[in-house]
């Protein structure tokens, strides 16, 4: 609602950034710390630096994957279909990658469900 009224020329206080930068980060902080201990204890011995290699190359696919939508909106074909649904392009973005979000939260948690937990930690 924010990007809206703000692509509607409406002005607003640069402190408006401060939560949203600050829940990203911590966001970021909590499933990057998480996940890659998750990922390294769900490993067998032999595969953990392999496993970890996976976790950040999942990382750059990801990245590209914003890359890549990015450019895609630069098209003007995608330009004249997002100027039809009266939103700009910053405010398009974010809800397809919110939607994306959601999808892939989705199948992330189909397949949780069936997932079975490993234990491979040494004994100390």
């Amino acid at each position: 609602a924010i990007q809206i009224s703000m692509d509607g020329g409406e002005p607003m206080h640069i402190a408006w950034q401060i939560l949203p930068y600050a829940l990203l980060t911590f966001g970021e902080v909590l499933v990057s710390a998480t996940g890659i201990e998750f990922a390294y204890s769900q490993a067998p011995p032999s595969m953990k630096g392999v496993v970890m290699s996976f976790w950040y190359l999942t990382t750059t696919v990801g990245n590209l994957w914003v890359l890549l939508s990015n450019v895609a909106v630069r098209n003007a074909t995608v330009t004249s279909h997002i100027a039809d649904t009266g939103l700009s392009e910053a405010a398009f973005l974010m809800f397809f990658f919110a939607a994306f979000a959601f999808l892939a939260a989705l199948a992330f948690g189909l397949y949780a469900r069936g997932y079975r937990m490993v234990d491979n930690y040494r004994s100390a």
